[in-house]
């Protein structure tokens, strides 16, 4: 279902916003199991998805630009490209965005505006960047000066980790831990 969103109704121009599909994805996946397992099964695989990304960036190089959430691919092939990054990089940045602008009462609208601005369309960061902006302006103008104070430049185009280190809830993780150890 998720994909069927973000990927065929709402997808990406070129392989560089590949974020756009499988970030988005993996974001309404997660918001999909908190719904149908409860927060903690999201919570986990938050977890879980950020160990994935620091492999990943370990595997590339933390300085390597394939690392980046918006990659330059010119005379590059995707494939070369193809990781966790754009997957786990770009739900941390939707997660971010969405605690930022004050949760889901805000997000998921948000979310809806936005798979039914592009649906049927091919878009790139700045498209979605743009319309978040002009979202948020419309609808929470008390919100404008938040997403004025997020690094865009560190989220999506430098390599390595993102600027900000979410916060979740490590609970899930530790029972299953504890009961590994027993």
């Amino acid at each position: 279902m998720a994909h069927s969103w973000s990927g065929n109704l709402v997808t990406t121009k070129n392989w560089e916003h590949f974020w756009l599909n499988e970030g988005w994805t993996t974001f309404f996946e997660r918001k999909i199991v908190g719904r149908l397992e409860g927060e903690d099964a999201r919570q986990l695989s938050a977890v879980i998805g950020v160990n994935d990304l620091k492999s990943a960036v370990e595997f590339f190089g933390e300085d390597n630009p394939l690392t980046a959430l918006v990659p330059k691919l010119e005379g590059i092939d995707p494939d070369d490209a193809f990781s966790t990054v754009p997957y786990d990089k770009g739900f941390n940045l939707l997660y971010y965005l969405e605690q930022l602008l004050g949760g889901p009462k805000v997000f998921e609208p948000y979310m809806r505006a936005y798979i039914h601005e592009f649906q049927g369309k091919s878009i790139t960061t700045d498209d979605w960047k743009s319309f978040l902006f002009k979202y948020i302006e419309r609808n929470h103008p008390e919100k404008v000066a938040s997403l004025n104070s997020v690094d865009w430049d560190g989220w999506l185009y430098k390599p390595g980790m993102p600027p900000v280190r979410n916060q979740f809830d490590m609970r899930p993780q530790q029972v299953t831990i504890d009961l590994a150890q027993k």
